[in-house]
């Protein structure tokens, strides 16, 4: 009899445990965050790789950031590491290969310089505010200097 208690014990524990994986428990996305895309290109060129940064600005109430690869000119964040509502400091990066090379460990290694005007990336100035219904879309097409 103890027996047949313990395994009833087992299988519902078992039984709560697979249901509560499978349907969670209140909102998949307590935050509000939502998905992000876009298009970012240098005077009208698809940035070919790159990365993408979103940073809160001191005026977003809930503070999240995210950022994303980009490839052929296009990023995307998905939901669950999405942006909510707010505004947000814009950060591109991009190297690309300057032809040159210098001596490494290994040999030569090729010399990478960043694409991006620094006011696009690491002194950014460039700002986005997102908000409504997501997936949120942000483009820019970055002037070279």
């Amino acid at each position: 009899m103890k027996r047949n208690v313990l395994t009833w014990a087992a299988l519902a524990t078992l039984l709560v445990c697979v249901v509560g994986a499978t349907t969670g428990c209140g909102s998949k996305n307590p935050q509000g965050r939502r998905a992000v895309e876009g298009t970012i290109s240098i005077d009208g060129t698809p940035i070919a790789q790159g990365s993408i940064e979103f940073t809160p600005d001191s005026s977003n109430a809930v503070q999240t950031s995210s950022g994303a690869a980009i490839t052929d000119g296009k990023f995307k964040i998905s939901e669950t590491k999405g942006l909510t509502e707010g505004s947000y400091l814009v950060a591109v990066s991009a190297r690309v290969d300057a032809g040159e090379t210098v001596d490494g460990p290994m040999g030569p290694e090729p010399v990478f310089e960043e694409a991006v005007p620094a006011r696009y990336g690491s002194e950014t100035q460039e700002k986005t505010t997102f908000s409504g219904k997501g997936p949120f879309v942000y483009e820019l097409d970055i002037p070279s200097e």
